[in-house]
């Protein structure tokens, strides 16, 4: 049984474990890094977890309200403070930019929170007719969590 006082760290590394692969080695020192009373944020410094595997290959999936769908390879690093891709068919052309620091895991992907994402034609014009948007861990990645997610 984990004490109560624990429960906000445990859903940072879920949401951590989603994002980066990690081993039973990684996340047996995470936890005892927690229970000698270490912030999560501290303990994963202090493993330089966080500085390994930062490239992902994601496919981007972004819906218009008008019904375009885009979908697109790209490769990121979720841990970067924003995140863009340029996108591109025959009604709309811009680049798409978001927070990782805002994404969600669920149901194996990674949904952007719409608030704190843009779609610019160029950096002034932006464009608001984005219904929603996800990334989904390419197929080698989809091993994310060691299926500690549901």
């Amino acid at each position: 049984m984990v004490p109560a006082c624990y429960d906000n760290q445990i859903q940072k590394v879920v949401d951590f474990g989603a994002k980066m692969k990690l081993n039973y080695d990684c996340l047996r020192a995470i936890a005892f890094e927690l229970n000698m009373g270490i912030e999560f944020e501290d303990a994963i410094e202090d493993l330089n977890i966080k500085n390994v595997n930062l490239d992902d290959r994601m496919r981007l999936v972004i819906k218009m309200k008008d019904g375009t769908t885009f979908s697109k390879n790209i490769i990121t690093n979720l841990f970067d403070e924003e995140c863009e891709a340029y996108i591109c068919n025959s009604n709309y052309e811009g680049c798409f930019v978001f927070k990782p620091d805002k994404l969600a895991f669920m149901n194996g992907k990674f949904i952007v929170d719409l608030k704190s994402a843009s779609f610019y034609q160029d950096r002034k014009n932006e464009i608001r007719s984005i219904k929603m948007a996800y990334l989904i861990p390419s197929v080698s990645d989809i091993d994310r969590g060691f299926g500690l997610i549901a």
